[in-house]
């Protein structure tokens, strides 16, 4: 596996921020007299790669574009990025995600988007297969001849054959890529996010098993 030699990021740091908005955002109510709810701080929403098993992740790019390099050596060996900052959730509050990616030759890998509930509950959506349910379908991009896009929208997630319920709190929503055959390597690249309208950072951390 490839060692990681980027300069650590001030994500630990985010953290603290987002906890400091949340204080702030109580005084402030309890200051003007208003009735105290709960306050929920606006969070960034971030990817971080991940690894579990034989696989590889990789940054790639420059300072105007980062995109991710997932690479898997075994069917479990799983690599692919974790969506932060949308935990706490609600699914049915949920923003439309996209993605575009490019994915190796049809049939040498899986690609799933896995999504756990506080309660515990997972629930894993087939990114284009339609062979497999629940699934995500995905599109060609216009102007490239390899990229694919998908949109998760909360009808996707709340399907007929899902398990999710719309008040079912989001603990952990990951990406995950893994090979179909033992002892090979397969890569795809994922090229961007959007979570609603707004661009989805990808951050230089130390990539760790993460992704469950």
């Amino acid at each position: 596996m490839t060692k990681q030699t980027e300069p650590k990021s001030h994500f630990a740091g985010l953290k603290q921020t987002r906890r400091n908005a949340t204080l702030v955002a109580l005084a402030l109510s309890m200051l003007i007299g208003a009735s105290v709810q709960p306050v929920l701080a606006v969070d960034r929403v971030v990817q971080l790669l991940g690894v579990c098993g034989l696989a590889d992740a990789q940054f790639e790019g420059n300072r105007r574009h980062v995109r991710s390099r997932l690479i898997s050596f075994q069917p479990d060996g799983y690599a692919g990025i974790v969506i932060d900052g949308v935990e706490g959730q609600r699914v049915d509050a949920l923003k439309n995600l996209s993605l575009v990616f490019e994915p190796p030759a049809a049939g040498t890998s899986t690609f799933v988007l896995r999504i756990k509930t506080k309660g515990g509950k997972v629930q894993q959506f087939a990114i284009g297969d339609p062979n497999t349910l629940p699934n995500i379908p995905s599109e060609p991009v216009q102007g490239s001849p390899t990229d694919r896009q998908i949109s998760v929208q909360v009808s996707n997630l709340l399907g007929a054959n899902s398990t999710l319920k719309p008040d079912d709190i989001v603990a952990k929503y990951s990406f995950l890529f893994s090979c179909n055959k033992k002892n090979s390597r397969v890569e795809q690249y994922v090229e961007s996010v959007f979570y609603g309208i707004t661009p989805v950072s990808l951050l230089l951390e130390p990539i760790t098993c993460n992704l469950k």
